[in-house]
């Protein structure tokens, strides 16, 4: 399981430090292969804001805190959607990470310690929070652009 995150993080230090297609390609990729190995499906329109939103969060020099006022915003735009089905959709696709008996890999992914489903913004954050931090290179770089 910590394999799967340890072969996926290398990839967002390339690709954030260059935001051309074939970079922002792969690194819908790796997104998606994350989400989906968490068990929330394509099918979705939750999906898309997710990884929308963690790789908007990726590319933005900003820390993952404060979604709700920094991508939602541009999500919303995105999309054509509304704030409150924006959230539902990602609430809902957060739910099938229970349904389908994922909780344990989200634990054991992201170190995440709550009982209860994680907040829409908790969920993005912790994702990108992840992929961001996860290796030492990636954080120098970050530290640097701030």
């Amino acid at each position: 399981i910590v394999s799967h995150v340890e072969r996926l993080c290398p990839l967002t230090e390339e690709i954030c430090r260059s935001e051309n297609s074939d970079n922002l390609q792969k690194l819908e990729k790796t997104v998606t292969s994350l989400l989906l190995s968490l068990g929330i499906p394509i099918k979705l329109k939750g999906f898309y804001y997710i990884r929308y939103a963690v790789i908007r969060s990726l590319i933005s020099k900003e820390p993952a805190v404060g979604i709700t006022k920094t991508v939602y915003p541009d999500l919303i735009k995105k999309y054509g959607a509304t704030q409150k089905s924006a959230e539902r959709a990602i609430r809902t696709a957060i739910e099938h990470i229970y349904r389908s008996g994922k909780m344990e890999l989200l634990k054991q992914m992201f170190s995440y310690t709550g009982d209860s489903r994680p907040s829409n913004a908790t969920f993005i954050a912790m994702i990108t929070d992840n992929l961001r931090l996860y290796d030492a290179d990636y954080r120098s770089l970050q530290e640097e652009t701030y």
